[in-house]
């Protein structure tokens, strides 16, 4: 298998023994990635924060949209209130962190009831690994308020990140959201006993499996043995699992190209 890019993504139909472990193997001599094992079984993920553009009052945070709470009545003053809220401005978001790299299946968004559900047009959601990304969209083209639409609204994708953003592309205008949840397959690799053929230094093999897909090695996050013939990376699921997916973040700062003439095994 040959590749150049950032990102590689491999779909396989395979039931991992308890005792199993993906293992790369290499035919080049050097090489740094990180990888991320998918299950299809779709749960919700618990964003760990919140946050937003702004604040339009002082009982509307960010952190309302994941208080689990999808009561969508706005509460004015000092009352408890379970909806976030930007102030009036061009293009507000709001940004929820998952907390690690999730392969993401659908996304439900609770509007406000009290009034103004058509403040949430000309939206999209962006779906995004590192803060410092732009972000993919979700949706091809914007959504539009629709009344028949409800109080939820639900999307569906197979994008890769660990912040959803959703933002509206209008000028003077408020984002508020009562609730936004996120679906999807957990991480097996994630925080699992990783090592490889030789370690560079003190870069050992459990960078690859620390949830974080920054690919710049000086961000501390890149797994990398030394030069070598033949090296490998292998890491164990600890249990047996359907692996259906297996992704594989490449270092971005160099060296790509060192990635290449690769296999992926799956072994008892």
């Amino acid at each position: 298998m040959s590749f150049l890019n950032q990102f590689l993504s491999n779909t396989f139909p395979h039931r991992a023994a308890a005792s199993q472990q993906i293992v790369l193997l290499l035919g080049v001599f050097f090489f740094s990635l990180s990888l991320s094992a998918q299950v299809v079984n779709e749960e919700f993920i618990q964003p760990v924060s919140a946050r937003q553009s702004s604040l339009g009052f002082s009982n509307g945070q960010a952190d309302n949209a994941i208080d689990g709470d999808t009561n969508g009545n706005w509460r004015f003053g000092s009352q408890a209130n379970s909806v976030s809220h930007t102030r009036s401005e061009n293009n507000p978001w709001l940004e929820i962190d998952l907390g690690a790299v999730h392969q993401i299946s659908k996304i439900e968004l609770w509007n406000r009831t009290d009034c103004c559900r058509d403040r949430l047009t000309n939206m999209n959601i962006l779906v995004k690994s590192c803060l410092e990304e732009p972000g993919t969209p979700v949706l091809e083209e914007n959504y539009i308020a629709n009344p028949e639409d409800g109080n939820m609204l639900t999307f569906t994708t197979a994008q890769t990140g660990r912040y959803v953003r959703i933002q509206l592309f209008v000028n003077n205008t408020y984002l508020h959201l009562a609730e936004v949840k996120v679906y999807g397959t957990p991480n097996l690799a994630e925080g699992r006993l990783a090592s490889q053929s030789t370690n560079f230094g003190s870069v050992m093999g459990d960078r690859a499996v620390d949830g974080n897909t920054n690919g710049r090695f000086t961000a501390g996050s890149v797994a990398s043995t030394l030069e070598q013939g033949n090296p490998w990376w292998e890491v164990d699921l600890g249990d047996s699992y359907n692996i259906n997916r297996v992704e594989i973040w490449n270092r971005t700062d160099c060296c790509r190209e060192r990635l290449d003439d690769i296999s992926i095994l799956v072994k008892e």
